[in-house]
């Protein structure tokens, strides 16, 4: 190795106004240290904006960025990770830089690769075997670009995750004393973007126990802009205040964590104290990009999923089973479990039709224990019994939808496919 830092697990929360790195090396414990873009100083915050030097032909980042653009108005791109992830369809999106149009997808790559350049010089590293990138929300797009991009920069696909910011509280919590979430865990979330309160969980009646994460956007009613002034101030103040009575009288809260730019500004007067009263309360930055990085060590060490099931945005909901006759028996085929990530969740599988004319899903909620079929109707296809094979498939599309998929596949040589398919997309929480 030359000497050099091997980094087993690196974390970044892509966020739309900055962006963190933080990770966890051979020669260190399992508690993440943050990347900070100043040797010997305490600044962790990168500015999620990009700039291209038309003169040297290069791409800059962060606070590099900035400064290289303050004199030039050309070739600067800001708040592409909000653009991008309100977008459906990347397809012919692009950005102006300047006199060039850059791409959705090749904005992610520039942008990341100048930040993975940067950390390797940093941190002196030769080899990062393991990456996990956090986002707001799981959006499929801009979850198959980012996918894309680390690919393109060198990454395998195994050696990947793409997660959101409530998976990354979990997985934060769960490397904590067990003391700060024997209960639930209130997470405010404040920034120029938006304000969302997520509460995490426990439950233990389950099996496997579930942590879920309930989330509420106050966005609307905690706009940033209250902070421009002292009338401003007071407002969010009570409206706070407001929020915090509402939801802590449902639970017991063990800790509480204030992460984003709202919270370091001082308007919090009435409300922090009684935010304060008999909990536990941290504020930092830090807690998406150290639960990505849990979370790139936990596929680093190729561990199964640790004792609970997720259960929260982007984790799927439910286990979804083919019914099916197997050697006589009844059975039921796994095409999917609940708290799988939704983009690496589903099946393909194939059969032989055995005096059936409809395909049966079972679609089964893990917390209630209550169960739906979905039946599929087939054509009739004019052949002998058990000459009939089809490929039945399953993916996701997000969370709460499926695609099912069946198509003929006829029967080798013996009877060709009708090139029939049908395809149902579906719902699941229409099925409850």
């Amino acid at each position: 190795m030359n000497g050099k830092l091997e980094i087993l697990g690196l974390g970044i929360d892509l966020a739309n106004d900055f962006t963190q790195v933080s990770y966890i090396s051979n020669n260190m414990e399992n508690d993440p240290v943050s990347v900070s873009v100043i040797p010997g100083e305490q600044k962790y915050l990168i500015p999620t904006v990009l700039f291209f030097d038309e003169l040297s032909g290069r791409w800059h980042i962060g606070d590099d960025a900035i400064q290289r653009a303050f004199n030039s108005n050309k070739g600067y791109i800001s708040n592409f990770v909000k653009t991008m992830l309100e977008c459906d369809d990347f397809k012919g999106q692009y950005f102006q830089c300047g006199d060039r149009k850059i791409s959705y997808q090749e904005t992610i790559y520039y942008y990341l690769s100048e930040l993975f350049y940067m950390v390797r010089n940093l941190l002196n590293c030769e080899v990062i075997h393991d990456v996990s990138v956090a986002i707001e929300s799981p959006v499929h797009e801009m979850i198959d670009c980012l996918y894309t991009q680390l690919l393109k920069i060198g990454f395998v696909r195994e050696n990947i995750r793409v997660i959101d910011h409530a998976e990354a509280f979990i997985y934060y919590m769960l490397n904590q004393k067990r003391e700060l979430w024997i209960n639930d865990v209130a997470l405010f979330d404040y920034n120029k973007d938006q304000f969302i309160y997520r509460k995490m969980r426990t439950i233990k009646n389950t099996k496997p126990k579930t942590i879920s994460v309930d989330e509420e956007d106050y966005s609307e009613v905690m706009h940033y802009s209250l902070l421009s002034d002292e009338s401003g101030k007071n407002i969010a103040d009570r409206k706070f205040f407001q929020i915090i009575q509402e939801n802590f009288r449902k639970s017991v809260i063990s800790s509480v964590f204030l992460t984003g730019s709202g919270f370091y500004e001082e308007w919090a007067k009435e409300s922090l104290p009684e935010l304060c009263s008999k909990r536990k309360v941290f504020k930092g930055y830090n807690l998406y990009v150290k639960g990505s990085t849990y979370s790139a060590m936990k596929r680093y060490k190729n561990l199964n999923d640790i004792e609970y099931l997720f259960d929260c945005v982007g984790r799927t909901k439910v286990n979804i089973n083919l019914l099916i006759v197997h050697d006589g028996r009844n059975m039921a085929l796994s095409l999917s479990k609940a708290g799988k990530n939704w983009y690496e969740a589903g099946a393909q599988t194939e059969c032989i039709l055995d005096e059936i004319s409809r395909i049966q899903v079972v679609f089964e909620e893990p917390i209630s224990m209550m169960s739906k079929i979905y039946a599929i109707e087939l054509p009739s296809f004019e052949r002998p019994n058990k000459t009939t094979r089809i490929r039945i498939s399953l993916a996701y599309t997000d969370d709460i939808n499926c695609v099912v998929k069946i198509e003929d596949l006829g029967f080798g040589e013996f009877f060709k496919s009708t090139g029939f398919s049908v395809t149902k997309e579906i719902n699941i929480e229409d099925l409850f």
